[in-house]
């Protein structure tokens, strides 16, 4: 096996072009079997193609007195055979804050800034990672089951970038069975990092129980026709993603930092497949693809405003602070990451006509306001933002209208007296760009709802009762 796996990572840099004469590249290298593998084979081949490895280490602090063994295990062997090393310390609990709490994803981003920094520091631009055949396999599972595109089926990629670092995983065609027939014959000693075998992660579950079961109950050799499917759908993905490259400057009509303008008729007389895939080319052209894959709920919203009959049509994706507007066969994609001035609020202000007993449109693709009048006091209105009011208690003649809030806006609410719109929606932790986007209800001239924030005082409900008006939000924004 010692030979074979040898010849076998040999062919994958010759064939893929991985290595240059005389370069330094960086090895991750946790302490575990299969970093250690790519440890070895890389300091024999480095003798033969004249490269240089330098491991880095990273300690994430996490499991104690055994993060701490692992650090020591690294800097004795890479001091035993001579190999530079650095060995970085994060701290992940500190940082959880960074990804909801995610300890997996926060590990991630500091495990990979620290790649960054010493990458810069000892002025490497290549990172080699032991990511195996059985990482392959857990990674389709757990994109399949999360929900992904034909892109998350593909998996990990034998070679991609981050930031300046081109990272190469030359073992990722080569089992974990494989690995440790090699450790074994070759005699290396290796640590077990007993994070791997808790359930409570994700990649765990699959690995420990749902692909032994799948083996077991469905097809004994699922992991190999999982790899060819993810060979299948990688190669797949790379030539649509050329397409949708080349369908994009089809369609560019012209290009600023914040601000794309694409033809409309043009985006329409290609296939649906390629019209996804173009709104998720503008989310990674505008970088808001971000940590997280975008939903198709999202992507949908986009191509809507491509499809859409409406010449006028205005689009705002809050989760990812993207207007769209459409000005008749154009649409203007524009990301918006300052907090716009009141003035800038003033001027984006909009404003219609309220009817009772009927569904009112709200301009900006914000959904509609249902205003109607009834004696029934409760409704099963729980998926909506709504508000009831005493029916009685309204003028007898009386103008209601929707609109955006504008700088100054105040409303009379219980106990408080007057206050500020601004100060609600603060209250609320509503960012400054999208409150914009919170209808604002009027009656005559004073504020009597600001949709999904608050309420005034104005006309309560009481025993005494008998007429109703609702106010009932569907909003759409995402």
């Amino acid at each position: 096996m010692t030979q074979i796996l040898s010849k076998k990572i040999e062919e994958i840099i010759l064939s893929y072009k991985l290595l240059a004469k005389n370069e330094k590249v960086l090895l991750g290298v946790s302490g575990g079997a299969d970093s250690l593998t790519l440890l070895y084979l890389l300091k024999d081949l480095a003798k033969r193609y004249s490269f240089q490895p330098f491991v880095i280490h990273v300690n994430h602090m996490l499991r104690g007195k055994e993060s701490y063994e692992e650090e020591d295990f690294v800097t004795k062997l890479c001091e035993d055979l001579r190999v530079p090393f650095k060995v970085e310390r994060v701290d992940v609990l500190k940082s959880l804050h960074l990804f909801k709490n995610n300890v997996q994803a926060t590990a991630r981003y500091l495990r990979y800034n620290s790649f960054l920094k010493v990458a810069k520091e000892e002025k490497v631009n290549k990172l080699f990672l032991a990511h195996h055949a059985d990482d392959q396999v857990e990674t389709v599972l757990y994109n399949f089951l999360r929900g992904t595109s034909i892109t998350g089926l593909g998996g990990i990629k034998l070679q991609n970038s981050y930031s300046f670092l081109k990272i190469i995983r030359p073992l990722l065609f080569v089992t974990k069975e494989d690995i440790l027939l090699y450790c074994k014959e070759k005699g290396i000693k290796f640590v077990i990092d007993s994070s791997n075998l808790d359930k409570k992660y994700m990649r765990n579950k699959i690995r420990l129980e749902l692909i032994p079961f799948l083996k077991k109950n469905y097809n004994p050799k699922i992991c190999k026709k999982i790899l060819d499917l993810s060979k299948i759908a990688s190669e797949e993905d790379s030539l649509l993603q050329k397409q949708t490259k080349i369908m994009f400057y089809d369609l560019l009509c012209s290009k600023e930092e914040k601000k794309i303008v694409l033809d409309v008729l043009k985006f329409r007389k290609y296939p649906f497949a390629l019209q996804r895939r173009l709104c998720k080319f503008i989310l990674d052209f505008f970088q808001l693809s971000s940590k997280f894959s975008s939903s198709f709920d999202v992507i949908e919203n986009i191509r809507e405003a491509f499809l859409t009959s409406d010449p006028s049509f205005s689009y705002f994706l809050a989760s990812k602070n993207l207007w769209l507007f459409r000005k008749y066969n154009y649409l203007y994609i524009l990301v918006e990451r300052k907090k716009p001035t009141e003035e800038e609020i003033e001027n984006n202000s909009w404003s219609i006509a309220l009817n009772l007993n009927t569904s009112n449109l709200l301009p900006y693709n914000l959904g509609s306001l249902d205003v109607f009048i009834t004696d029934k006091k409760e409704l099963n209105l729980a998926s909506c933002f709504f508000e009831v009011f005493d029916f009685n208690l309204f003028p007898k003649k009386f103008e209601l209208i929707a609109r955006s809030r504008l700088y100054g806006d105040k409303m009379t609410v219980f106990k408080n007296g007057c206050k500020k719109l601004k100060k609600l929606f603060i209250d609320k932790k509503i960012p400054r760009l999208e409150r914009f986007l919170y209808p604002v209800i009027v009656l005559n001239d004073q504020i009597i709802w600001v949709a999904g924030v608050a309420r005034s005082s104005f006309a309560p409900i009481s025993f005494e009762t008998k007429s109703y008006i609702y106010f009932i939000w569907k909003r759409k924004f995402v």
